[in-house]
């Protein structure tokens, strides 16, 4: 399917019934970036069917490593989130597919990155931080090793706000150093592609700003990059995209069909955009677009099971992300309601999970309590 230009006034009437007011600030953000010229037209080569997709072994439902193997939630954790390692334990673990986002560099080189800026400690007292797509990838390499570096005549630290540091006050950024995992560096989406068995999955996640409304011109620079690495190097593998973007979902399967589209949800009833309030919202976009599913954000899923219903009968798969699928009870629940797929930290404990779904040793009623329990503790 070619990537043509009139990708780059894709449904512009379509768009804008989409499209709603969004005005809002940052404390950290890039000057508003200049225009961009859209890319040459890419043809693409390679496929992925819906059904494909929900090919797995996993028989109750696809496990999907969270930023390869697991996301870091602490400075020190033994592998780097995003890394062409950290990819290789995820399927080493047993996931089908791997999750993870990407930007992209001034340069334009797609990177695993899930940020929405890289923040660094400067000569060890000031914090700054600046859009992936205001470095170099030589100069995102540089101050995402987490080792102590010399960039631009001054000494960088790579730091990050953790989970684990949430409740505290005044929490400062930690260094983000992962001691044992020093020499993995974040990789660019051509590392992944070639540097990992090609049985594993990608679900790749189409990163942009969630305060600031991308223009058409970004998104279309964005994807066609995007897509061009995906087809010189992604041979046979599995491959599916993401967005919380819904212009971009949209956008994305309108200039191709090689490859399915999910739209991310939070299911955040404040943001500025109101097809992001619900998963209600979400599915209406899914099933009036013509995109091949959904991910949904595991803690506010049970408020609204009919929309499961809604997806299994137009026969859409369900994926869903969030700290809540590390908990069994929360994992069974969501697999008996009808999720097919689930983002995860635990990839072994989901593994252990489907095993005994499968044997039939949860007792649902119990499970759909202790799911709820599960749910508000992590909320």
């Amino acid at each position: 399917m070619q990537l043509s230009a009139r990708s780059v006034n894709l449904h512009r009437e379509q768009c804008s019934i989409w499209r709603s007011n969004r005005t809002s600030s940052h404390s950290i953000r890039a000057e508003p970036r200049a225009t961009m010229t859209v890319p040459e037209p890419v043809e693409l080569t390679r496929t992925t069917s819906r059904s494909e997709i929900l090919k797995s072994d996993d028989t109750c439902a696809m496990i999907i490593g969270h930023r390869g193997y697991r996301a870091n939630r602490s400075p020190d954790e033994n592998v780097r989130e995003n890394t062409v390692h950290s990819l290789h334990e995820g399927h080493r673990a047993g996931a089908s597919f791997v999750e993870f986002d990407v930007q992209i560099t001034s340069d334009g080189v797609p990177v695993l990155w899930h940020d929405d800026s890289v923040t660094t400690l400067v000569n060890n007292s000031e914090v700054i931080s600046r859009e992936v797509s205001e470095l170099t990838l030589a100069e995102f390499r540089t101050v995402t090793s987490g080792r102590s570096v010399s960039h631009g005549g001054q000494e960088h630290q790579l730091v990050r706000q953790f989970k684990c540091q949430r409740g505290m006050e005044d929490a400062q950024p930690l260094p983000w150093t992962c001691p044992e995992d020093q020499h993995s560096n974040p990789a660019t989406l051509q590392e992944a592609l070639v540097g990992t068995p090609n049985d594993l999955g990608f679900n790749i996640e189409l990163k942009f700003d969630s305060v600031r409304s991308s223009t058409v011109e970004e998104r279309m620079a964005h994807l066609s990059t995007v897509l061009r690495v995906v087809n010189d190097f992604a041979s046979d593998r599995p491959i599916l995209f993401s967005s919380f973007d819904v212009d971009a979902c949209l956008e994305a399967k309108s200039m191709q069909d090689c490859y399915p589209v999910f739209l991310l949800t939070c299911m955040e009833k404040e943001h500025h955009d109101p097809r992001r309030h619900s998963l209600k919202a979400a599915v209406d976009v899914v099933l009036g677009g013509e995109l091949d599913g959904v991910v949904a954000y595991s803690t506010y899923l049970f408020e609204e099971t009919e929309q499961i219903a809604r997806l299994k009968q137009a026969d859409l798969p369900l994926f869903t992300y969030g700290e809540a699928n590390c908990d069994p009870a929360v994992v069974a629940a969501q697999i008996h309601a009808g999720a097919t797929g689930v983002i995860t930290d635990s990839i072994q404990r989901c593994k252990d999970t489907l095993r005994c779904l499968e044997e039939d040793r949860f007792s649902y009623p119990q499970v759909s309590v202790a799911a709820k329990q599960a749910v508000t503790a992590a909320a």
